[in-house]
């Protein structure tokens, strides 16, 4: 239990820049490997590669935001060992056990203090909702509040003026471990989630309201998994094992804010993308059309978001109509803007919305101008009178916007909505897409443009262009 709790407030932290380095250096060759936890509280294995010029041991760079918790690999699996973002330690091997012999900071003095702490231990894996009296919960909530207590008070004994987030972050994780482990029952499928007593519901509701009281993500394991089962808990009466990513994922969008529902949104994709759920690519263009944490962004990305593809055939073989008469096809226009990004926009001239988009499409072309992006608007109008008629009523095209007429395609539209070709979508419009330098898909449902993040969304994925010589 005491390596448990220790596991489990570790990961507190601040806000990180996206992608920083950290050095670990193994000096006892003993030492092969570790694993760690990503931004979305995956388990990865890193084997220790290359010499130092020195020849002091083995090192690895490690790519993280948040202080990140390695597990080193002697004999057995070690004890955890927390790396900050920018850090640099050094490993050896000291009593047959993985020691940090450098550097040695306050928060680990606090983590030692609470490590040796014993008395009132709850043990609350495995235990049965079903059985239980209400009686007999209550003693194991207030057993886990009292312990909660004493180690929030530990920690604000060493707290100092210099740390005073960080020691924050420490409390929350200790407060979320405590949520987990009144959620056990229900993470563990006890039993039905909709046959769980009323007077459990009502201890976890009283519990949630004493921990959660802002929308920022304090990226710790256990407040991440209490945050996640918090939402299972919320949607528990819709969930059937055929529905449970759309429920959840639509739970999170509708039940929280800020951080806590790009998280929890950025993990529902990452858990059930292996599962080919239906409709998988309009989850990720809702995903990135209200997301505005970058590291959230570029996780989704880089690892979840499937870039490399080939576009069919009759996709490519599209024909659309330039406001100036000639007629170019889909692959024309990706080749002809290969090496840019692509913001595009479907709209038509019997959507208002679309119209009322125009000003906000102009002000980022404007903006970026001197960027390496191109701006086009496609029309699914089904005459292409009334889009010419619109677009200059409106003044659509121009200041660094391109219009081009598609007209009722449906199935050109339904691959480019679900980037999928036997799956159809209806037309919802306005719809906005982003495209890579190589004419592959970033998102085919992005940020309407009227939001202001989504001008620094653009500008995260221009960082990926690379500069022409």
């Amino acid at each position: 239990m005491r390596n448990y709790i220790l596991f489990s407030f570790l990961f507190c932290c601040y806000s990180f820049a996206y992608a920083q380095t950290s050095v670990i250096i193994a000096k006892n060759n003993s030492i092969y490997s570790f694993n760690y936890f990503d931004d979305l509280n995956e388990l990865t294995s890193s084997v220790f590669s290359g010499l130092l010029e020195d020849k002091q041991g083995k090192k690895y760079d490690i790519y993280h935001n948040y202080p990140t918790l390695i597990y080193p690999r002697y004999t057995s699996l070690g004890r955890p060992i927390l790396i900050f973002p920018n850090d640099s330690i050094v490993l050896d091997v000291k009593d047959d056990k993985v020691v940090c012999i450098y550097p040695n900071d306050s928060l680990r003095n606090v983590l030692a203090v609470l490590d040796r702490q014993y008395g009132n231990e709850i043990q609350v894996s495995g235990y049965s909702i079903k059985d239980m009296q209400k009686s007999e919960h209550i003693m194991i909530i207030n057993g886990i509040k009292s312990k909660m207590r004493r180690q929030v008070d530990t920690v604000r004994k060493y707290q100092s003026s210099l740390d005073t987030v960080l020691y924050k972050s420490t409390i929350q994780e200790i407060k979320s471990l405590a949520l987990s482990s009144i959620l056990v029952p229900f993470v563990d499928g006890d039993t039905d989630w909709k046959k769980f007593p009323k007077w459990y519901i009502d201890s976890v509701r009283l519990f949630k309201e004493e921990i959660y009281g802002t929308d920022t993500l304090i990226k710790g394991a256990q407040y991440r998994q209490a945050l996640y089962s918090y939402n299972q808990f919320l949607c528990r009466d819709s969930l059937t094992d055929a529905n449970k990513f759309y429920v959840q994922f639509n739970s999170a969008l509708t039940n929280f804010k800020g951080q806590h529902r790009d998280f929890l949104m950025a993990y529902l994709l990452r858990k059930f993308k292996i599962e080919n759920v239906p409709n998988y690519y309009d989850y990720v263009g809702i995903f990135y059309a209200v997301c505005q944490d970058e590291v959230f962004l570029k996780y989704v990305k880089q690892k979840l978001d499937d870039t490399d593809f080939s576009f069919p055939e009759y996709v490519l073989n599209q024909k659309l109509k330039h406001e100036n008469g000639q007629s170019v096809t889909w692959r024309d226009l990706l080749e002809q803007h290969k090496g840019k990004m692509i913001y595009l926009e479907f709209s038509a001239s019997w959507c208002p919305p679309c119209i009322y988009m125009v000003p906000f499409v102009k002000d980022h072309a404007k903006a970026l101008k001197d960027k390496p992006i191109v701006f086009i608007t496609i029309s699914v109008d089904k005459s292409e009178k009334a889009w010419k008629k619109t677009v200059n009523k409106y003044h659509i095209s121009g200041d660094g916007v391109t219009t081009y007429w598609l007209g009722e395609k449906q199935k050109f539209t339904s691959f480019l909505f679900t980037r999928r070709e036997k799956e159809k979508s209806t037309l919802e419009i306005p719809r906005f897409m982003y495209f890579d330098h190589k004419g592959h898909f970033i998102t085919s449902k992005a940020m309407q443009p009227l939001n202001k993040p989504s001008r620094k969304q653009i500008e995260l994925f221009l960082k990926d262009v690379p500069v022409s010589n």
